[in-house]
């Protein structure tokens, strides 16, 4: 069970030099160091293959175990999680029991200095009773909660997006929730805007709370979130809300337009959108049809085909869904 990791202040160092450096995943009032240089970072992660058909080579793993060993017997916390790496070979195909236990001692010792990513892995392995271990998820949770208090900015809304899935009320039954959430859809939202106060740019968790928001009828802030994300899709949505108006919320073309125009840019580049180019051509040639666009504004964004399509299916200026 692999978590890439990249840490940007020991890459950014000497490749050489072995001295100790501060690790990124932290939060500033729990940091740590380590000795592991980045050229040994960079070496270490080139000996696991990339891609679902390439071969483990298990000396080369081995090998680079050899390197963090030493400093993971001396405490260092990065390398106590590497050495639990080059056991942990599950999907590899080559894991075995004691691999398995002895990955555990590495990733529990790293975890017990509040090394971040460590935590956060535990709280997979009580999950899914990964690695051998049976589900507790007690201690899942735990390790979660641990994770947020301990790690740095990405970490905390990684935590508290995975804090919100544990709150919503719309969790399958068969999804176990840690104890200590209950379902409250007030809570997940709460969660979720937390998230972005560390992670402004997260898309899950401004399409998620989109959606929430549309769903309680808080149009205005759903667009707003909508208009930060980087789903295509959102801005479709949030395009024909403002071409048409919802609650609370007026009807804005200039602004539905910008959305349109953004998702059309992203489409063009390339892939299957034939259904999302014809909503958004059908929604330009609507707001052109009630006056609230001159065609010289978004001419570049039609085509012929696209007019015809839209004269064809046309129900006064509207087309009817699915036309």
């Amino acid at each position: 069970m692999k978590v890439w990791l990249l840490f940007p202040a020991l890459l950014l160092g000497a490749a050489g030099a072995q001295v100790a450096r501060p690790l990124n995943t932290q939060d500033p009032r729990y940091p740590l160091v380590t000795r592991v240089t980045s050229g040994q970072v960079l070496a270490f992660y080139a000996a696991f293959p990339q891609g679902l058909t390439a071969e483990l080579n298990t000396k080369a793993v081995a090998a680079q175990r050899q390197v963090v060993l030493p400093l993971a017997r001396a405490g260092d916390p990065l390398a106590q999680y590497l050495v639990g790496q080059t056991f942990d070979l599950f999907e590899y195909g080559k894991g075995t029991p004691q691999d398995a236990r002895i990955a555990m001692e590495w990733y529990r010792r790293a975890a017990d200095q509040h090394f971040a990513t460590a935590e956060q892995l535990l709280s997979q392995v009580y999950t899914y009773s990964l690695l051998g271990q049976p589900r507790n998820l007690n201690w899942a949770g735990n390790y979660l909660q641990r994770a947020y208090v301990h790690g740095s900015a990405d970490i905390k809304a990684d935590s508290l997006i995975e804090m919100a899935r544990q709150s919503d009320p719309t969790r399958d039954a068969g999804d176990l929730r840690y104890p200590g959430f209950s379902a409250s859809r007030k809570q997940t939202r709460q969660y979720l805007v937390n998230a972005l106060k560390y992670r402004p740019d997260d898309t899950t968790a401004l399409d998620w709370l989109r959606t929430l928001a549309a769903e309680d009828g808080e149009f205005r802030q759903a667009v707003a979130y909508a208009e930060r994300s980087d789903n295509l899709m959102g801005w479709i949505e949030a395009g024909w809300w403002l071409q048409t108006g919802k609650s609370g919320l007026p009807a804005d073309p200039t602004r539905a337009l910008a959305l349109f125009r953004r998702a059309m840019t992203v489409m063009r580049r390339g892939g299957d959108y034939e259904s999302e180019m014809y909503t958004v051509h059908m929604g330009l040639f609507e707001m052109e049809c009630q006056g609230a666009l001159r065609r010289a504004q978004f001419a570049d964004l039609v085509t012929p085909e696209s007019e015809r399509l839209y004269r064809q299916n046309r129900q006064g200026c509207l087309v009817p869904p699915g036309g």
